[in-house]
């Protein structure tokens, strides 16, 4: 039987494997400055919370590794012990604290208990991106076997979520890797999981030309799905491409254009807070122009007002529920 304690103990870091982990190399949570941080506290406090390791036998020649001892290639396996939580802590005391040792809790477990473990450590990360989410539901759901509620439950979720995250591995690898980037919006891949490989490469087309809105992106995911999926119109994507492009030109044509604001410092100051509402400010506005005596500019408030109640564009009053303006 292998020696397990549950107190902490100093393992020596060559004999420490990195476990196969579901968030990716390229995780935030991985970056240099990110773990150079976390060693800088380390250094300053102390490692308060050690790492958790499962005690192995291991063959340096094929990596072979088993919770039973033998041989294996013709040579003994020899103890080692697999990194189950901690991989951040882990990374930054290796990288550049260059410990020794490192504070461990040594804990017997399965294959199944070790990906359990390393599972839930995962989903418990702000960092986690939507693609390694997805895996941490599908190691519990496939290869622990619980159903989604119970994968919900254990990871504090909503079962729309794991559903959701679940979903994401429908979709094509290149558009999983963007989504891993953060090149892909959610709510787009959301929408892309629900078509068929061949519509998900046409799609990628169109994000790779111009930026979509979410809107754009689902009116024209409904077209490409009302075609037929051998015969899709020459150009049907690229066209979309030119469409969307050109309305956000004419968009920042006419923010270009924007009217000057004309103000004065000869004018009261306009009153108002966020709970009032755009009829109360207009309506404030007017009566203080009007009893500081700026007659003229208290008419054009109310003549601007006038229009705006004319068309509906003003309709709320909170302060003066019973404000009426006489319209023809």
């Amino acid at each position: 039987m292998l020696e397990v304690s549950k107190a902490a103990y100093d393992v020596p870091v060559p004999l420490i494997i990195v476990g196969q982990n579901q968030r990716q190399a390229d995780n935030k949570g991985f970056a240099e400055t990110s773990l150079r941080s976390l060693a800088n506290s380390i250094d300053e406090d102390g490692l308060t919370s050690p790492i958790t390791v499962r005690p192995l036998h291991w063959c340096a020649k094929c990596e072979r590794t088993g919770v039973a001892k033998g041989d294996c290639c013709g040579q003994e396996m020899a103890l080692r012990y697999m990194l189950v939580a901690g991989e951040r802590r882990y990374r930054s005391i290796t990288m550049f604290l260059k410990w020794e040792t490192i504070p461990a809790f040594i804990e017997e477990m399965d294959d199944t208990r070790a990906r359990a473990v390393m599972a839930h450590e995962n989903i418990g990360r702000v960092n986690l991106n939507p693609m390694e989410e997805a895996a941490v539901y599908r190691e519990f759901t496939e290869d622990l076997g619980l159903s989604e509620e119970a994968t919900a439950e254990r990871c504090s979720t909503t079962l729309a979520n794991v559903i959701a995250r679940l979903e994401l591995l429908k979709l094509v690898p290149m558009a999983q890797e963007l989504l891993r980037r953060e090149a892909l919006p959610i709510t787009h891949a959301n929408e892309m999981a629900r078509l068929p490989v061949r519509l998900q490469e046409e799609a990628l087309k169109l994000l790779s030309r111009t930026n979509v809105s979410f809107v754009q992106f689902k009116q024209y995911l409904a077209q490409l799905q009302s075609q037929e999926v051998q015969a899709l119109p020459f150009g049907f994507t690229e066209l979309w491409a030119q469409q969307v492009a050109a309305a956000a030109e004419q968009q920042a044509a006419m923010r270009s254009r924007s009217a000057e604001i004309f103000t004065s410092d000869d004018l009261p100051p306009v009153q108002g807070d966020r709970k009032d509402t755009a009829g109360d400010i207009i309506v404030r506005y007017m009566r203080d122009l009007h009893e500081g005596g700026h007659h003229s500019e208290a008419a054009a408030v109310g003549n601007l007002l006038t229009v705006l109640l004319k068309y509906r564009k003003v309709k709320n009053f909170r302060e003066n529920p019973d404000f009426e303006v006489s319209l023809d």
